[in-house]
């Protein structure tokens, strides 16, 4: 009965003075007593806190902008031009003159060790020298390494071939038929349906890069050669439809502005052939 009694004592004070909670309870009592004896203490892990926070954020914002920057360098951009050309000049100074109907890919700088473009068309190009990072330029199924050098490539999409040639310096062309190390005035030949890689003697500068100034040079060529870079200049197919009319041999030269219609009609007086348009091809017959 005695301890009943107890029992039932404790639990009325128990009632009347409330279990502790809310801010009363220990943990909540023990963060304000500690607030009291230690306000310095708790005013540094604040200030520890915020400075934590803050420095998260800025690391943050670092990475975000290192990562957006690291895409937007090593992003590559293509250059195009149609019925003209268009001098570039590359991240690393290098100055690229692209032929008519030609494309340039490229990245906004250059990064790795080596310095990679991409062309699909014709270009000239002028490459400052570095020895520790080679300039590397893909043209189909060639590529050409060079340190410093000028030369031109034709790498049409449709061509027959992948022509480079080297007017200053040195370069090496890799084919899957095998490399051509060059030498000035020299081409390297690929041909796109044999297979056959050649090395060719070219002829003086100025019919090779006559292109940059907008004259077509002819000099000695076959016909057959002259329909094809005929057909690269003004992004039309040409075919020779006579064996013996491929290997017609002529010398003739035309500036800026003759149009194709004309430059076909002056040839075909020395030629001795005609032309004929089927299915938006240009056919040139024996006569």
């Amino acid at each position: 009965m005695e301890s009943d009694n107890m029992k039932e004592i404790i639990d009325r004070l128990a009632t009347s003075t409330r279990s502790p909670r809310g801010k009363y309870a220990a943990k909540e009592s023990w963060k304000l007593l500690e607030q009291r004896i230690h306000p310095h203490v708790a005013k540094r892990r604040m200030r520890i806190r915020m400075a934590l926070s803050v420095a998260a954020s800025l690391l943050l914002l670092f990475v975000g902008y290192s990562v957006a920057r690291y895409m937007y360098d090593t992003s590559v951009q293509t250059v195009s031009t149609q019925a003209g050309v268009l001098e570039i000049t590359l991240p690393d100074s290098s100055k690229v003159m692209l032929n008519r109907y030609s494309s340039l890919s490229y990245p906004r700088r250059f990064r790795k060790k080596q310095r990679n473009v991409s062309l699909s068309g014709e270009a000239y190009f002028e490459v400052e020298k570095n020895p520790e990072y080679p300039f590397v330029l893909n043209a189909g199924s060639v590529s050409v390494k060079v340190l410093g050098t000028h030369f031109n490539v034709e790498s049409y999409p449709g061509d027959g071939i992948v022509r480079t040639t080297l007017l200053e310096g040195s370069v090496s062309v890799e084919s899957p038929s095998g490399n051509l190390l060059l030498v000035p005035n020299e081409s390297a030949v690929f041909n796109n349906q044999t297979g056959a890689f050649r090395r060719e003697t070219v002829e003086p500068e100025e019919e090779v890069m006559a292109w940059r100034t907008g004259k077509l040079v002819f000099n000695n060529l076959p016909l057959g050669e002259i329909a094809r870079r005929l057909g690269n200049a003004f992004h039309v197919k040409i075919e020779v439809k006579s064996e013996a009319l491929e290997e017609f041999r002529i010398r003739a030269e035309f500036s800026r502005g003759e149009s194709l219609t004309e430059i076909l009609r002056m040839l075909s007086k020395s030629g001795n052939f005609y032309c004929t348009q089927e299915k938006g091809v240009i056919v040139i017959w024996e006569k």
